[in-house]
């Protein structure tokens, strides 16, 4: 007797594993060589082992569709449809964009459909699941043909299949466009069977009103425009709408605003600049004589906005400008509305027009609204517009306001906030003005620099002491203290390493990081207490200046507190998860408590996390043919594809992985599937910190250097690539392939620039010769590798590590107290292992661990009797082995010195190398003044125990050699 679909999936939950699962199903076989369960199980199993999947296909999932007595179960046949697919892309692991399964595929399905047994609601729930399943892996051309012949029998909801396949149409052809320069005549075909049908829908609106398939609401309009808007016919889509009968416009009427938007994003995308100017200035004309639209239109920036973006487009600079100051000014000040955003909308429009009124503008808005929050991001991206003579002027200006009127003589309720909103926000014009622009890492600017972190924390203390909760008003004084401390840094940063090879490092004493240091401390004591344990972004900074120190323990302590949750997983994660594998590989202690923190775990949570979000947007989208919201659909397969193919899941796959490789440990069991390598989605929010100064500066790199899309090729193609081959890792091993073939796509890697940091692409060429030896001696079809390019990739690689051992016995080698030490002064040197350091310990070790293995290859190979019994001494390897060999051991060794060297003086005086870093300057004055003694001295201990702890993940780490 045949097995059902429930016992299959009661044998894949006990087999987990692909080999024992293999080995089950063969078991199973033999007493039921026959039974379609058992095959489909078997195809699946073999796939996942890298069995031929031509052989697959042909001789296990081809028969299945085509046996004479058709299988009826819509599970099953689903299944197979999902094989079919996985061993289609594994044939050719550049071709993802699949819009069939193929007619094999498709003739399972309706010779399921055709037995005599079936009714009518059989058939239609047989489309369906091929609707649903087909949908999941993007085959569209296969959702088009579903849904044509569910309606062959006639379902009741009609109207709902009918838009179904209007959408399959178009979303069909533009799978089919993807990589194409222009579409062939029947694939152009499906793109006018999709408008034509939409356009037949809409006018049935008024011609056919008994006719269910017609647009009825705002969902099936925001449907058509998606259809015009992807067929880029906004003019058209405007014209059918102007020209339609009343019940059109009475729905149009009800959503005015939404519609505005639909269109106007229309015509931004076709760049229809005219047509996009004329019908806001249609909306500013309405707005004079009709009510509603007069209280709302001065102040919608959706109108304003785009009035200016079009005109920046249709004229010359000059011209436009003309016009904006002679025609859109006098506009808006018809109006004589006197609110916040009309103000702001003035502002924006002098400062398009560069009229000499923007100034005037600027401090009547600051002479209104200085007292608000926003008040700051509101005239940030205008000040800055402002000459260099009237920024001082504005600057001036401010600061003298407050002189007159910032003494608290006001004693009525709620004026001590607002004096110190007012104060706040003259801070940040003065970070933006005076502190930001600074580069010169003179001493004036320095101590200038100084000054202002020292204002800042006094406003600080003032903030906290003037209410219960005046934290939520004044901490942003915390995060101009904050920014200032980093600011020095930056003019004091002396990094580590230099991105050549063959110098790749300068003297660690002249690495000062006392600005970071102090930035560290200083965002513990922000946010020590429980509202500021409530300040996400603080957390979040706090989370990554603690890395940058290479304190991972802390760093974990602060990223608890930030409480990511659901969406932010995918956005905000990568604050802590990136690199962490070369930062804090092992579990650790929390500081403030006995909780355990493990990496594996978060990282694991991560990936749990995104696609659980992935698949409850699959619950809605992706229902049945009855319950089809094909009025949603575009946007929630959008953030499926983006959460489906999210670039953090993907670095936290690769970071679990370099994790479980320097542990040693078992493969991790989380994978991913060929279609979630398709189109990888950066869902990053790498602007969710406050920016204090000019709009168009980020942060120095050196502070938020985050891996990219080409960082994770540029890793595929080398370190994961050079893993799998050494350690013959079954893992992913598709997926492996696929970014190696994109990542070369880009061009030859020798040519290429590596993305990555300074410590990566020193170490770069290295993992170049590493993976070019591990290609060449684990190649299946090369018999007998070429050992003269062997010995040439190994005597580079010994020349690598020779190097790295002679920085780890210098310059990373601390010296012990009382030899070099002068006990009478602070220790300029920082003894804290830093973000640098410890990327160069693990990303050393690293490769380390797989030339170890392939030096192990290299002597099965040139002595392939070594070790057994009976045979004659082995033979003296060549010198270039042995040479190779005593490399590897003498880094190794110079690594574990270098780091028990840290871990003594840390021991030995940590916490006063600590305290000096932190109460050094002006602005360390000022950071001892502000912080309690004792809780400064906590601090210090803290940061010692954790600086150890990540040290001591160093010494974790084995490694394996052959003898020296």
């Amino acid at each position: 007797m045949a097995l059902n679909w429930d016992k299959l999936e009661r044998h894949r939950r006990e087999n987990p594993k692909p080999k024992p699962a293999f080995d089950a199903c063969k078991r199973l076989l033999k007493k039921r060589p026959a039974d379609p369960y058992l095959l489909a199980w078997q195809a699946d199993t073999s796939l996942a082992l890298r069995q031929n999947s031509d052989r697959i296909l042909s001789e296990l999932l081809m028969p299945l569709c085509n046996r004479k007595d058709p299988l009826d179960d819509s599970r099953l046949l689903g299944y197979i449809y999902e094989m079919i697919l996985e061993a289609t892309r594994i044939q050719n692991p550049l071709k993802l964009d699949l819009a069939s399964a193929g007619e094999q595929a498709l003739k399972a399905w309706s010779n399921a459909a055709k037995l005599k047994t079936k009714t009518r609601k059989a058939k239609l729930d047989y489309w369906s699941s091929l609707f649903v399943i087909s949908m999941k892996e993007d085959c569209w051309e296969d959702v088009r043909w579903s849904v044509t012949q569910a309606l062959q029998e006639g379902p009741t909801y009609r109207k709902r299949a009918v838009f179904s396949l209007i959408l399959a149409n178009q979303l069909s052809y533009e799978r089919k466009l993807e990589g194409r320069l222009a579409a062939s005549p029947a694939v152009e075909i499906q793109k006018r069977v999709a408008l034509n049908k939409m356009v037949l829908a809409f006018e049935n609106t008024w011609k056919s009103p008994n006719d269910p398939v017609r647009v009825e609401n705002m969902g099936d309009l925001r449907f058509m425009a998606q259809i015009f808007a992807r067929q880029k016919l906004a003019t058209e889509f405007a014209t059918r709408i102007n020209q339609a009968p009343e019940s059109v416009q009475n729905i149009l009427e009800a959503h005015k605003t939404e519609f505005t938007e639909i269109l106007s994003t229309m015509y931004t995308a076709e760049k229809k600049w005219q047509e996009l100017y004329d019908m806001m200035m249609k909306c500013v004309e309405e707005g004079y004589t009709r009510e509603l639209e007069r209280q709302n239109v001065p102040g919608n920036w959706l109108i304003w906005g785009n009035m200016l973006r079009a005109l920046s487009y249709l004229h010359p600079r000059t011209e436009a400008a003309a016009i904006a100051s002679q025609e859109i000014l006098p506009k808006l000040a018809k109006y004589g509305s006197p609110g916040r955003n009309p103000n702001l909308i003035r502002i924006a429009i002098a400062s398009f027009a560069g009229v000499d009124t923007l100034l005037q503008f600027i401090k009547d808005y600051w002479t209104k609204y200085k007292h608000l929050k926003s008040c700051f991001a509101d005239l940030q991206k205008f000040v800055e517009r402002l000459s260099r003579t009237q920024q001082v002027e504005f600057l001036k200006f401010a600061s003298g306001l407050d002189q007159e009127s910032g003494k608290l003589r006001d004693k009525s309720e709620g004026a001590a906030e607002r004096w110190l909103l007012e104060e706040i926000n003259i801070t940040k014009f003065n970070y933006m003005l005076s502190i930001s622009p600074l580069f010169s890492k003179s001493e004036d600017h320095i101590r200038l620099t100084e000054q202002f972190v020292a204002n800042a924390m006094s406003l600080y203390g003032i903030s906290i002491g003037l209410a219960v909760d005046s934290y939520d008003l004044g901490w942003e004084a915390g995060w101009l203290a904050t920014y200032g401390l980093l600011k020095i840094q930056d003019f004091r940063q002396s990094p580590a390493l230099e991105t050549q090879e063959n110098n790749s490092a300068k003297n660690a004493e002249d690495t000062n990081v006392q600005g970071l240091i102090q930035a560290g401390i200083s965002s513990l004591y922000f946010t020590s207490s429980e509202a500021g344990k409530r300040n996400r972004t603080m957390m979040l900074l706090s989370t990554r200046l603690h890395m940058l120190l290479g304190l991972g323990s802390i760093a974990y302590q602060q990223y608890r507190y930030a409480i990511l949750k659901e969406m932010l997983q995918d956005t905000l994660s990568y604050h802590l998860l990136s690199r962490i594998s070369q930062h804090h590989p092992f579990d650790c202690k929390l500081h403030l408590s006995n909780e355990e923190f493990c990496p594996e775990d978060e990282l694991r949570k991560v990936i749990s996390i995104i696609n659980k979000m992935g698949d409850r947007a699959g619950d809605f989208v992706y229902a049945d043919m009855e319950k089809f919201k094909y009025e949603q659909c575009f946007e929630l397969l959008e953030f499926r594809q983006k959460t489906k193919c999210s670039l953090t899941k993907h670095l936290a796959l690769l970071e679990l992985r370099r994790i479980q490789r320097l542990k040693d440990a078992p493969p991790t069991d989380v994978e991913m599937t060929l279609g979630e390598c398709r189109n990888i989605s950066d869902n990053r929010d790498l602007d969710v910190l406050p920016n204090y100064g000019p709009t168009y500066a980020g942060q120095p790199q050196w502070l938020f250097d985050y891996p990219s899309k080409d960082w994770l090729l540029d890793y595929y193609e080398l370190q994961d690539r050079a893993f799998n081959l050494t350690f013959q890792e079954d893992r992913s091993y598709q997926i492996s392939n696929l970014m190696v073939e994109a990542s070369k796509l880009r061009g030859p890697i020798e040519i290429r620039e590596h993305h990555g940091n300074k410590i990566e692409k020193s170490m770069a060429w290295s993992w170049y010769y590493t993976t070019k030896a591990a290609v060449e001696l684990y190649n299946p079809i090369q018999a007998n590798p070429n050992m003269g390019e062997i010995q040439r990739f190994l005597e580079k690689l010994r020349d690598h590590f020779t190097l790295a051992k002679n920085k780890f016995e210098t310059w990373y080698n601390v010296p012990a107290k009382g030899r070099d030490v002068d006990e009478t002064k602070s220790e300029s040197r920082s003894l804290l292992p830093t973000e640098e350091l410890l990327e160069f310990y693990f990303g050393e070790l690293e490769l380390l661990k797989l030339n170890s293995k392939l030096c192990a290859r290299v002597e099965e190979i040139l002595l392939p009797d070594k070790g057994k019994k009976g045979k004659k001494q082995a033979l003296e390897l060549p010198f270039w082995v042995r040479d190779f060999n005593l490399a590897v051991a003498e880094c190794y060794e110079a690594i574990r010195i270098s780091a028990e060297s840290y871990i003594a003086a840390l021991k030995d005086r940590g916490v006063e190398n600590v305290l000096g870093h932190a109460r050094a300057g002006i602005s360390g004055q000022a950071l001892a003044k502000m912080i309690p003694s004792h809780q400064l001295v906590g601090y210090a201990k803290m940061y010692v125990d954790s600086a150890i702890d990540a040290l001591e993940g160093v010494l974790k780490v084995k490694i394996e050699w052959r003898g020296r």
